[in-house]
């Protein structure tokens, strides 16, 4: 077996980090709460400073711990099936759990999200001069989608993609 480029546990960090950005536009699209009820924390006493609106702080992992909370983000399910994808991309394991690689099944729809986040009018206005890593995320759509073409795994010549 060959030594993957990036480990899973980079691109676990890249997505948790990708939903930290997710939660925070939501904190200014609608309001502190929304983004608090989707990372399912309690909602904080003082709205007006969180950890998790402060630009500054690009780690999901160390907003979790400024906020008090865990960094458990298993429940999303960007996570566990870009977890599935790295099996099948990069080290070339297709498990039974994984759904086709086609458009409207949970692949497609992190490859969908992924593209959503980082496309994002809001986020990137928000961040300007901040640069966020989804190297490995869009590394491993890509070498799902290019493994499932070679394996003739590709529904019906109808791929998602990740640009």
């Amino acid at each position: 077996m060959h030594k993957p480029r990036f480990s899973k546990e980079d691109l676990q960090r890249e997505v948790r980090n990708l939903i930290l950005l997710q939660a925070r536009s939501l904190s200014w699209a609608y309001d502190v709460e929304a983004s608090h009820r989707l990372l399912d924390w309690p909602i904080p006493l003082n709205v007006a400073y969180s950890p998790l609106r402060d630009i500054e702080l690009s780690d999901f992992d160390e907003v979790a711990r400024l906020e008090g909370q865990s960094s458990d983000l298993s429940r999303f399910e960007q996570i566990k099936v870009f977890d599935q994808l790295y099996d099948y991309g990069v080290m070339g394991l297709l498990r039974d759990d994984m759904e086709p690689l086609a458009p409207c099944t949970q692949p497609g729809f992190a490859a969908a999200w992924l593209e959503g986040v980082l496309g994002s009018s809001l986020i990137h206005e928000s961040h300007a001069g901040h640069q966020f890593d989804h190297r490995f995320a869009r590394a491993t759509v890509a070498l799902a989608q290019a493994r499932a073409i070679l394996d003739g795994l590709a529904t019906e010549g109808r791929f998602y993609r990740s640009a």
